[in-house]
């Protein structure tokens, strides 16, 4: 765990002006993370205006292996300042492996919410690839939401259908 002065002195440069500046604190940050950091590297892998940070972001947040990450990706997930860049944040959450145990039902939200199928296939990846299961509760009522949108002729039927089948496969797996 960092200490409050080296998450500070992160904080401070990675709003460096110096593009530089910046990388040189994500490097050390990848050397020494914390996840109390991991807000920070989201919100500029978002609105960085330099293609190399953002790059770097995303690289470090595709690849973080810190425990405690999750809830800083699903408060992202639900932020409506980036949505526009929803895919890549959940492409990076399961590239990272990361546990979505306890949010199955945010992931079932954004992929019946999304107009673009590549945050529902997102989504998709990310159930098929968690590491710990589901609960059970959870999983009935995802596929209790996802048959109502189904009856309601949802655009992405195909995608909302392989990801029920997902579900039911591990709903019946246990």
């Amino acid at each position: 765990m960092a200490t409050k002065k080296k998450i500070e002195n992160w904080q401070k440069g990675l709003k460096a002006t110096k593009v530089d500046d910046v990388l040189i604190t994500l490097k050390d940050i990848g050397e020494h993370g914390s996840e109390e950091i991991i807000p920070e590297i989201i919100e500029l892998a978002v609105n960085a205006k330099s293609v190399q940070v953002k790059r770097e972001c995303n690289l470090m947040l595709k690849n973080i292996k810190i425990n405690g990450a999750e809830p800083h990706f699903f408060n992202a997930f639900k932020n409506k300042n980036y949505q526009n860049n929803l895919e890549a944040l959940l492409s990076a959450f399961w590239h990272s492996n990361l546990d979505a145990s306890g949010n199955l039902q945010t992931l079932i939200d954004l992929a019946l919410k999304a107009d673009d199928y590549m945050i529902g296939f997102e989504c998709l990846t990310i159930i098929e690839n968690n590491k710990t299961q589901f609960k059970e509760e959870e999983l009935i009522e995802a596929i209790k939401n996802i048959q109502m949108y189904l009856e309601m002729g949802h655009p992405q039927l195909e995608l909302l259908q392989n990801i029920k089948e997902t579900l039911s496969d591990l709903l019946t797996d246990r």
